[in-house]
């Protein structure tokens, strides 16, 4: 709906490093034909995700991909694949700019704030929590602040990780110790959501 802002941040990123949520990535650099068409070039042989990065632009903070197509071929999840040799891979992409933001203070029991920690964000929905655009991670700053932007609307379970990984939250193993420690929150179209976790409990 609507016309998004010229030069979005868009990312294409190997899909090993978009699978570890704990992991910083390296976008490769684009150039741009026209104002909706970005070219990736040099790009080496192997299996990639398209994403939307981060951006500093109060426009684009709740801006997220709905979906990423190579032909008729859904790849938003799964990704696309560049093969040896020369030749191009077409991909189309459609964005969506009424997506929500969420922020929070994570605090220990004395209410003094947990700096470094990760804050898992996932989909209440199992079916939809072992997608890669349902589950995200963020870690607290020096005043234990956390935000998350871009988010698709719907329900969440909002987590203080305490194990090793935090993308062991998307494990169907781990489903039940995370929705016995999780906060809820429901994340509105165009909406922005403030909360607090604890380290001993959750308070919304």
């Amino acid at each position: 709906e609507g016309e998004a802002p010229p030069r979005l941040a868009l990312a294409l990123v190997r899909r090993e490093e978009a699978e570890d949520p704990g992991r910083p990535f390296v976008p490769l650099r684009f150039s741009m034909e026209d104002t909706k068409t970005y070219e990736f070039h040099n790009v080496a042989p192997g299996e990639y995700v398209l994403l939307l990065g981060s951006s500093t632009r109060p426009d684009t903070r709740r801006f997220f991909l709905e979906a990423v197509t190579e032909g008729t071929k859904d790849v938003q999840e799964d990704g696309v694949v560049v093969p040896e040799g020369l030749g191009t891979v077409e991909l189309s992409a459609v964005v969506n700019t009424h997506g929500g933001i969420v922020n929070g203070v994570a605090m220990d029991s004395k209410r003094h704030p947990l700096l470094g920690r990760a804050i898992v964000l996932v989909s209440a929905d199992r079916g939809k929590r072992t997608l890669r655009h349902y589950s995200m991670v963020s870690w607290t700053d020096g005043g234990g602040a956390f935000h998350f932007t871009g988010l698709i609307p719907g329900e969440y379970l909002a987590v203080l990780w305490t194990g090793g990984d935090p993308g062991e939250a998307q494990n169907p193993a781990y489903f039940d110790e995370v929705e016995h420690n999780a906060a809820p929150v429901h994340v509105p179209p165009d909406g922005e959501v403030t909360f607090g976790l604890r380290s001993a409990g959750t308070e919304k």
